[in-house]
This record gives C-alpha cells, sequence and structure tokens, in this order.
C-alpha cells in the first residue's frame, strides 16, 4: 500500500469515525531551538568555564563499595510488539544480587514516532516524570542531532484507561496506525483490514439513503391503503350511493388497496437486500471496533498528548526536571565525544506547558586540555545541579548550579566504584527519599543527596539494583512516591517499579 493511500485511509477513518480530519495534535509551531539565538524573547547566558576544583582527577577519594556482578551488553534483547494480536506485559524482577528487591512492570508501549518526521524509528532518549505528566525526548537518531519533545498528563492517559488492563498498547496504536512514515507488516495488515471498515463506512451513507428513499415509498403506499379503506368506510355510510354503484365504488378502492400492497410487498423485498448488505456493514465495523479497541478512543488520546515540531535536541540523552524553578533542562549534547576546546555545552531551560524555551545557558567543562561534555543532568529539591561522569572504572558527580545568577560545577570530592564497560544513561533524582540514581543497562546505583555533597559517604550508603532485562535502559524518572517509570528500548516501552525505590 502506498504511503499516500495509507494517510487517506487513516484520515478518512479518523473523519468518519470521530467526525474530525486530520490526525495531529495541536502545539505550539513556534518553538525553536534551531532559532532561539536569534529571538530576543530567549534571554542567553554565556559564563565560560565553569568547571573547578576539577585539576587533578586522580586526587579524588575513590570509594570501595562493592559491587554486583552485571555484564555488559554488547547486543541488546529486542521485543516484538504485535498490534494485531495481545501485547507482551512484561515483569522484570531484580537479579539474585541485586541490593534492593523490586520489579520493573509494563505500563506502556511508545509509538515507533509521533508524526513529525521520515526519520522516526521509536529512538526515546528520555523521560521525565513531574508536573502531573511523562515527558519523553523522541531522538532521530545518532548524528541527527534532532528530536521532538513529548508530553501527556498522567491524569488524562488514566481517564482514558491507558493504565488499566488492555491499555499498555492504546498510545502505540493510536499513533503507529496513523503514521505515515510508518511501514510495518503488522500495521500494514492493520490498515488494509480497516481499510475493508472505511469501505464499509461508506457504503453506509449510500445504504442509508436508499432504505430512506425507499421506507418513504413504503410508508407513503401505507398512508394510500389507510386513505383508501377510510373512504370505504365513508362510501358504506353514504346514503346517496346505492346498489350496484356503491358496490363498484367499494370494489374500486379494495381494487387500489389490492395492487397498493402488492407494491409495498415488492418494495419491501427489495428494501430486504440495502437492510441486509448495512447490517453486515454494521457488524464489520462493531467487530473492528471489538478488535481494535483504541479505535474507540484514538481522537481522544492524539488530542492528550502534546507535541513540539522537530528542533535540536542533540543527543536526546539528557532531558530533566528542576523541582525549585519548576522547568525542564534540556542539554543539547550534540556529539557523544568531549568536546572540542573552547567550544560550550549547550542547555535550554524551557516551560513545561508550552515547551517554550525561556532561556538557553552556554557553558565550559574546561579540565586540563579536555572540554567535557555533560550527557547526564539532574537537579535536587533545592535546585542545585548534578551531572556525572565516568572515569575508568569509577565513576564522578559533579554538583553546582545552573542558573541566572550562578553557573559552576565541581565534584563532590568521592569517586563511586563503577563496573567497566557499562554506558553512562541516566543521573537522575528522587524527591521522595532524597537519592541521587546513576543508570546504566541492568543496572542502577543510588547515593544520598544529603552525604553527597559532604563528601562523607560510606559503602552502606551505596544502594544498587540490579536486573537480567538484556534490554537497552535510556532514562528514570520518578513519580511523587517513589516510584520509578523506566524507559527502555527495544521496541521503545516504560515501565514502572512495583515499589517505591530505595
Amino acid at each position: 500500500m502506498k504511503k499516500s493511500i495509507k494517510v487517506g485511509i487513516a484520515a478518512a477513518l479518523t473523519t468518519v469515525l470521530f467526525g474530525v480530519a486530520g490526525t495531529r495534535p495541536a502545539h505550539a509551531d513556534s518553538i525553536f531551538i534551531h532559532d532561539s539565538l536569534q529571538n530576543p524573547k530567549v534571554e542567553q547566558v554565556y559564563r565560560g568555564n565553569v568547571l573547578s576544583g576539577y585539576d587533578d582527577p586522580d586526587r579524588l577519594d575513590k570509594m570501595t563499595n562493592p559491587m554486583p556482578n552485571v555484564q555488559h551488553q554488547k547486543k541488546f534483547a529486542r521485543v516484538k510488539v504485535n498490534m494485531l494480536g495481545n501485547t507482551p506485559l512484561h515483569n522484570y524482577p531484580t537479579a539474585d544480587d541485586s541490593g534492593e528487591k523490586n520489579a520493573f512492570n509494563t505500563t506502556l508501549y511508545l509509538p515507533t514516532g509521533f508524526n513529525v518526521s521520515p526519520k522516526e524509528h521509536g529512538n526515546y532518549q528520555s523521560v521525565v516524570v513531574a508536573n502531573d505528566s511523562i515527558y519523553l525526548v523522541e531522538s532521530m537518531g545518532t548524528g541527527t542531532n534532532e528530536g521532538d519533545i513529548v508530553r501527556f498528563k498522567l491524569s488524562d492517559l488514566e481517564d482514558l484507561g491507558l493504565f488499566k488492563e488492555g491499555g499498555a498498547s492504546l498510545l502505540l496504536q493510536a499513533y503507529d496506525f496513523t503514521n505515515p512514515y510508518n511501514n510495518s507488516s503488522n500495521n500494514m495488515q492493520m490498515l488494509m483490514a480497516l481499510g475493508d471498515v472505511k469501505k464499509s463506512m461508506d457504503a453506509q451513507n449510500g445504504l442509508q439513503t436508499t432504505i430512506n428513499n425507499m421506507q418513504t415509498q413504503i410508508d407513503a403506499q401505507n398512508t394510500s391503503v389507510r386513505n383508501l379503506n377510510t373512504l370505504i368506510t365513508k362510501a358504506q355510510k353514504n346514503k346517496k350511493l346505492k346498489g350496484k354503484d356503491k358496490k363498484n365504488t367499494i370494489n374500486g378502492y379494495k381494487k387500489q388497496i389490492a395492487n397498493t400492497k402488492k407494491l409495498i410487498s415488492n418494495l419491501n423485498q427489495q428494501l430486504a437486500t440495502p437492510k441486509q448488505q448495512y447490517q453486515a456493514n454494521e457488524d464489520t465495523i462493531n467487530d473492528a471496533k471489538q478488535k481494535y479497541p483504541f479505535l474507540n478512543n484514538l481522537s481522544k488520546i492524539q488530542k492528550a498528548v502534546q507535541i513540539s515540531p522537530l528542533i535540536n535536541v542533540g543527543h536526546g540523552q539528557t532531558l530533566s526536571w528542576n523541582p525549585k524553578t519548576q522547568h525542564l533542562y534540556l542539554a543539547q549534547d550534540e556529539s557523544l565525544k568531549d568536546l572540542t576546546p573552547g567550544q560550550n555545552n549547550n542547555v535550554t531551560e524551557l516551560d513545561p506547558d508550552t515547551l517554550e524555551p525561556i532561556r538557553q545557558y552556554h557553558f565550559r567543562l574546561q579540565q586540563g586540555g579536555t572540554s567535557m561534555q555533560m550527557h547526564t543532568l539532574t537537579f535536587d529539591n533545592d535546585g542545585n545541579a548534578y551531572i556525572g561522569r565516568k572515569r575508568g572504572g569509577n565513576y564522578v558527580i559533579f554538583k553546582g548550579r545552573l542558573d541566572t545568577n550562578n553557573v559552576s560545577f565541581k565534584p563532590v570530592g568521592q569517586m563511586l566504584n563503577w563496573w567497566k564497560g557499562a554506558a553512562n544513561q541516566c543521573l537522575s533524582y528522587n524527591a521522595a527519599n532524597n537519592r541521587l540514581y546513576v543508570v546504566s543497562n541492568d543496572a542502577i546505583v543510588s547515593v544520598p543527596v544529603d552525604k553527597l555533597g559532604n563528601g562523607i559517604l560510606t559503602d552502606n550508603d551505596v544502594h544498587y539494583t540490579t536486573f537480567n532485562t538484556g534490554r537497552e535502559f535510556e532514562g528514570l524518572g520518578f513519580d511523587s512516591s517513589g516510584r520509578g517509570y523506566m524507559l527502555m528500548l527495544w521496541k521503545p516501552e516504560l515501565l514502572q517499579t512495583q515499589d517505591p525505590m530505595n
């Protein structure tokens, strides 16, 4: 099926099913990031080198906290999701040597894309849970430095049944169904099946007109029969009509009634065919709605999602929430390597409701001849900013500020014991227990913020949670109760912990 046909079916079905044309949710087309430097409304903050206390990293204390036996995944497990059948719900319990017992359970499957670009392939990099919302960064892939930010309110998804049994794939179905850039076999099978539904829906209009016209004729003939019966009654009571004249008049009326009833019978026989066709089409439509429940909620689901246009997200690995400012921060890490000397890190502060830029920060993290590029960023309740960086078999956390009055970072003084070869996927803050979480694939390490800055961490302060999913972990967010939301690839999936994380 050609894309143009696919889009036509999707748009037509959306219109017929829901009475609205189009499949894209409304968003602010003025969003930016490519052009923010030229936008006078977006404040620009330049601060030069903001890194201190890192002239000799080897002088930092190296902790000896024991680490679990986690193997670095060279090839990640991939999950197959069949939109035409039952979607698997995952339950990933913690590994036997995990310091915490918990489990990740499937909450939502994410679509291949949110219909903003033909480059979409389900490459999500960041998740933030805040402001009664889930925010995601959808990347168009390494090297493109483009993507979009997606927001959906938790309360809206709850109301639409996405968190109920059978709701985990509704968001994926709603967007993959109408995505003109996705030609997966499952999607195409569904579209062809729904193409038959479209034919049925189109036919209903013509059939209903035929049925109405024929029913109007039948009603008119039935009215004629009633009128003729009335005339017979009047003729029988008419004293002026006598003998043969009365008999001929009444027989004439009866003959007209007989002919009219034959016409009604013929019309009813003719009406049976379009009625049967109409019912068959109704059965086709109802069967499709039962087989694809998302059709009943497609429009509502799409209206509940806010999507930015294609913007510069860098790699897209770091979107974070500052509880102090109640704003989002997007680190545009345009290279996976360190920067050239003098080159800036760029962070955009965003309005969480409009996704519009408020200000942009430009600064360097210069240590000797190395200009470090930040790939992680998070904030605690007091607005302190944290970034993390691997150093050999250790992990360095930098604490500082990122606001108009102060942009500065320095290492906390203690390097966490780390495992070699594991990716530095995410740094996240849990306000419920005031702990910082370092996320790698199948492993999460956390430390208390109040001890972290003081350099008095002990081995017992370092908690670890490990899994055997074989999946690629991308981001970790927390709700107000401290339950974690893990963003995993591939297929993109959002999972929630069974219990609050420690």
